[in-house]
């Protein structure tokens, strides 16, 4: 066998090697990182009460990573909450919450 050639296979192989690897690596790596990002919710409406922050409602009614659900929950209403106003939680990652021109809050779930 022609020393080149024989190169070219051992290339070839040590490619394939890597190719593989490294998509078994991304796999895991996108399971892992969908894991620790998932979340639930209590779907419930919450009156804001004086001294009330998303992050104390976050961490009371929701499971799972809830600092994702806390930043889309702020994201969603901002910092700055008014005594009466009503907050939704998200219920889980693939279910952003939308307001209507009317005010009205739904879910896309």
């Amino acid at each position: 066998m022609n020393t080149t050639r024989y190169e070219r296979r051992e290339w070839l192989v040590t490619a394939l090697i890597v190719v593989f690897f490294t998509a078994i690596i991304f796999v895991i790596w996108n399971d892992f990182y969908d894991r620790m990002t998932q979340f639930s919710c209590d779907p419930s409406p919450f009156v804001v009460q004086e001294g009330t922050t998303i992050y104390q409602l976050g961490m009371a009614h929701c499971t799972g990573a809830r600092e994702v659900a806390i930043d889309e929950a702020v994201e969603q209403y901002g910092t700055n909450l008014q005594i009466g106003q009503v907050i939704y939680l998200p219920i889980s990652n693939n279910c952003p919450i939308h307001v209507t021109d009317g005010g009205e809050v739904f879910q896309d779930c």
